[in-house]
């Protein structure tokens, strides 16, 4: 029996030094995505959905819910990979290119990419394992859903996790076989709105 599974990445966001990373609020931009998305994720049919606990998923999938009138269920293992307090409004290449390069570096006080891949890995499956047959909806993060998408097709690097937009949607089928991303599917309309992680602007 086949489940059918979205990873939806959350809407263009605002990061500031000043607030905890986990509360990152949309930007004006990532605002108005929230809302455009919503009518395109009512044609994906989700009949569970699932969000990290962080305020910009949340915000990413609130208009979503209120029209499919679907309950989010929070799950703490979806949340982003944590960079460290000292590095969370920091996206530096250095880190960025070193963590794909060795999945066992991290940043003190940090995870590892091979620690945030088996928790995001961990907290999928059994999802998929809850709702056999169904279609899932799992909003999250890029970093950790690039990680998903690694661990389950092992040519997904650094160069393709650097394609995926704000906000994002990318379909992956489990069935007996196991997991396979299906790497073809466009959501239709998402391209209209979606916008690349160097359009980000800080408060």
């Amino acid at each position: 029996m086949k489940t059918t599974l979205y990873l939806i990445r959350h809407a263009q966001i605002a990061p500031s030094p000043e607030i905890h990373f986990s509360k990152w609020p949309l930007s004006e931009t990532g605002k108005q995505q929230a809302i455009q998305i919503a009518d395109l994720l009512l044609t994906l049919k989700i009949e569970a959905l699932y969000s990290s606990p962080f305020h910009r998923c949340l915000e990413t999938i609130r208009h979503f819910k209120e029209k499919s009138r679907l309950e989010v269920n929070l799950h703490e293992n979806l949340r982003e990979r944590s960079f460290g307090d000292g590095y969370a409004h920091i996206r530096s290449n250095e880190i960025w290119m070193k963590s794909w390069e060795d999945f066992d570096y991290s940043v003190p006080d940090g995870e590892s990419s091979h620690q945030a891949q088996d928790r995001m890995s961990s907290a999928v499956k059994e999802l998929v394992e809850k709702h056999t047959g169904k279609t899932l909806g799992l909003c999250s993060h890029g970093n950790v859903i690039s990680l998903f998408l690694n661990h389950i097709q092992s040519d997904f690097r650094r160069e393709h996790a650097e394609q995926i937009r704000n906000p994002d949607v990318m379909r992956v089928h489990f069935d007996q076989n196991g997991f396979l991303w299906d790497s073809k599917f466009v959501l239709a309309g998402l391209s209209d709105i979606a916008t690349h992680y160097s359009q980000m602007k800080p408060n």
